[in-house]
């Protein structure tokens, strides 16, 4: 028969002690992790969002492009400084942009997804464009 010394009972103690403190430092950081992603996920927005909080705005990246959604249904896009044409739609819960070119003119339906100031335009779940929600330039 091992018997330990009372040394070594509470030095095995302290183990078992630091080893929990550990397992709950983990989880606390797991949870905290989860309950953070919630906090700032994505919303996908329906019509009537995509018009209150797009429409007579700019959806820009803040650099390279941005796209002005007049009242009126008319799109100023500018691309790495050239301006283009176009309108805007909301069909099915989605932003329809059709942009003219001097060769032609293309729609693109997206799903708009917001989170705070955030926005990402989608397709089939598939993240196309990402930018900011800024107040009409002027």
């Amino acid at each position: 028969m091992v018997r330990l010394s009372p040394e070594g009972s509470r030095a095995s103690g302290r183990a078992w002690r630091v080893g929990y403190q550990a397992v709950g430092l983990a989880m606390s950081l797991m949870l905290t992790a989860v309950c953070a992603h919630a906090a700032n996920t994505f919303t996908r927005l329906l019509a009537h969002e995509i018009r209150a909080k797009i429409i007579g705005k700019v959806v820009t990246d803040d650099t390279h492009w941005s796209q002005h959604f007049r009242p009126d249904g008319t799109l100023q896009s500018i691309v790495l400084s050239q301006l283009r044409q176009g309108t805007w739609k909301i069909a099915d819960n989605a932003l329809c942009l059709t942009l003219k070119t001097r060769r032609e003119q293309t729609t693109e339906c997206y799903e708009v997804w917001l989170w705070k100031d955030q926005v990402e335009y989608r397709q089939n779940g598939v993240t196309m464009m990402e930018g900011f929600v800024r107040k009409e330039w002027r």
